[in-house]
């Protein structure tokens, strides 16, 4: 995945307490991998290889990628950056620490 605006690869709600992610390449995105856990009575496990994670290469340099834009309710046109990742200065996080959390992501809830 090269240059997603917002999340490249995200996993959310696995059920299988393993999982396994194998042979991504992710590139330029606002955020790389973001696993989404929903912590219950089994203890996930998640496991990466093989895998490349670049934050910024030099095929990302034009200028309209040098500055973070996301949206939120209060700034749907993307003016600014909404990212919870802002107030830290970074524009490209490769990984995020896996999200362990009792809200639910999916529908299924």
């Amino acid at each position: 995945v090269w240059k997603a605006a917002h999340i490249a690869f995200f996993v959310a709600d696995v059920i299988t307490p393993t999982t396994q992610l194998t042979h991504i390449t992710v590139a330029d995105s606002h955020l790389g991998i973001v696993p989404y856990m929903t912590v219950g009575q089994a203890y996930r496990r998640l496991f990466i290889s093989d895998t490349t994670i670049i934050g910024s290469s030099p095929a990302s340099s034009c200028s309209a990628s040098n500055f973070c834009r996301t949206q939120s309710t209060k700034d749907p046109y993307m003016t600014g950056c909404n990212s919870i990742f802002a107030p830290v200065g970074f524009r490209r996080v490769g990984f995020v620490a896996p999200f362990n959390t009792p809200n639910k992501k999916t529908c299924a809830t």
